[in-house]
């Protein structure tokens, strides 16, 4: 009846994860389908990497990698079109000038004289707005500086001096340390100078940063900035680095999940196994025998798992006995008889087994199994089954 009940709870484990895993893998899936967010795409990239061969997970993997690149390449071309569109206005607005001041000069003397006198006093009054916008820029108030560059958008080359105050507050965050925020005002610069570059090494700079507070965090940031610099062996350093150190808190069960989660990398597959045996060892130190002759029985041949898998069940079964529960005692004596051959450890299991049936009022069952039985204390119960007969 207990191994029913074990196999029933495994079973259950079982169809857990799976069920987790699917809605992993359906969750990650949709956003791929949707496919119009790199945020939702660079999510959906780590969860599917983290479903390793799970269905065709490796291959959506892939497909949100290239959706993520044809995303930035259009971002790209849009902010090219919206460069060439400036260049074009600039050009438009200048033939506009130059018309003007020909018209002017063919005009009476006195009013080009008048023109003149206010298209001196304009460029003298935008120069010193430049030069003021220069002056904040020096002094580190970036968005101040482009605010004032806007302003005089067409006099000499503000509008690139607007994309450089912003690439400088940027940069001015990254020094910081406050990489999230740079990676925003760096992707809003789109091609301009290295902003990609450094809003990826932002995202980088970030995860690295998070390492130590939130794994999960990091790891599925340096994911998602696919083959950028060493992200991707990073990210299962990080794990692993994770997973080393839950053993080191005795969180084996997590360990061992973690461990397997990272395939072929390093020795993971040989810690994981490791991870699982101490977590049995482990339950079987805080009293949790059912817990214990799981983790074991898990690892199948390993080691001598089959053998603290059934020291484990042992345990249980006395104390299944101790608690008062007799007949799931009986039932864990009984199914070990197959594991113990040998007539003496057969004996005990048998003694152990009657025992326990006696405490549930099975006298039938008890003598049968005391009968021949010489392990010590048997014949005086089987002595004393018979008196109560």
């Amino acid at each position: 009846m207990a191994e029913l009940c074990l196999e029933r709870a495994e079973r259950l484990k079982e169809e857990e994860t799976e069920a987790r895993i699917n809605r992993e893998y359906y969750e990650a899936k949709t956003a791929l389908e949707r496919g119009s967010d790199p945020a939702d795409l660079a999510e959906a990239q780590s969860r599917l990497t983290a479903l390793g061969d799970y269905k065709d997970s490796a291959e959506l993997a892939a497909k949100c990698s290239e959706r993520i690149r044809e995303l930035t390449e259009e971002t790209e071309r849009l902010a090219a079109e919206e460069r060439k569109a400036e260049q074009r206005e600039l050009r438009r607005r200048e033939r506009s000038r130059k018309a003007a001041v020909k018209t002017a000069i063919i005009g009476i003397p006195t009013v080009a004289a008048v023109i003149a006198a206010v298209v001196i006093v304009n460029r003298i009054s935008l120069a010193n707005k430049y030069d003021r916008a220069i002056t904040l820029r020096d002094r580190g108030d970036f968005d101040g500086a482009a605010a004032a560059f806007t302003e005089i958008y067409d006099y000499s080359d503000s509008a690139e001096k607007i994309k450089e105050s912003r690439y400088l507050k940027a940069m001015s965050l990254f020094d910081s340390g406050d990489f999230a925020k740079a990676e925003e005002c760096f992707r809003q610069l789109g091609v301009y100078s290295d902003a990609t570059r450094m809003a990826n090494e932002s995202r980088y700079q970030r995860a690295l940063s998070a390492a130590d507070t939130d794994i999960e965090l990091a790891a599925r940031l340096l994911e998602s900035l696919g083959a950028y610099s060493d992200s991707a062996r990073k990210a299962l350093s990080i794990r692993y680095d994770k997973a080393a150190a839950l053993c080191g808190e005795k969180r084996y069960g997590e360990a061992a999940e973690l461990f397997g989660q990272l395939g072929s990398y390093s020795d993971a597959a040989e810690r994981a196994i490791s991870a699982t045996y101490s977590c049995g060892e482990y339950y079987i130190e805080l009293g949790q025998y059912e817990e214990a002759a799981a983790a074991f029985e898990s690892l199948g041949k390993y080691s001598d798992s089959s053998d603290r898998a059934a020291e484990a069940k042992c345990l249980l079964a006395e104390q299944y006995y101790n608690n008062g529960s007799f007949l799931d005692a009986a039932d864990i004596y009984i199914s070990l008889f197959d594991y113990y051959p040998s007539e003496k450890r057969q004996d005990e299991l048998e003694f152990k087994a009657a025992r326990a049936y006696i405490g549930c009022g099975y006298y039938s069952s008890a003598r049968l199994l005391l009968i021949g039985n010489s392990y010590e204390g048997a014949a005086e119960l089987l002595e004393w089954i018979e008196e109560q007969e």
